[in-house]
């Protein structure tokens, strides 16, 4: 189910006001779908926002996609932060299932 633009924006406002339990949201409204799908893909946006928190907590694994460069490098530090911190609080079965490195440059001083 896509969302973007103003929807996206309002949903993320939506959450930040939510209180208690917000995080679980995502979580809550694919217990009633999710015997009708195989699988189920939460893409999220690379922010470490309440909709990524939202997301992390309703998945069963993660696969990540990140560059070979310094501050995906970072990034990806602060992102498997986030999961440990999404494991102790609300989702203890959360896994990272693989990390893609996409568009890597190998001539560029940046791939070394």
């Amino acid at each position: 189910v896509p969302t973007s633009g103003i929807a996206l924006g309002y949903v993320r406002d939506e959450l930040v006001i939510a209180g208690a339990g917000r995080e679980g949201r995502i979580r809550e409204a694919l217990e009633d779908v999710s015997e009708d799908y195989d699988l189920i893909l939460i893409d999220c946006a690379p922010s470490l926002d309440q909709l990524t928190i939202n997301g992390l907590t309703a998945a069963h694994g993660v696969i990540v996609v990140t560059h070979s460069r310094l501050w995906s490098a970072n990034g990806l530090a602060q992102l498997l932060q986030t999961i440990t911190s999404v494991r102790e609080h609300y989702n203890a079965t959360l896994r990272v299932a693989g990390i893609i490195v996409n568009q890597h440059e190998d001539s560029t001083v940046g791939g070394r």
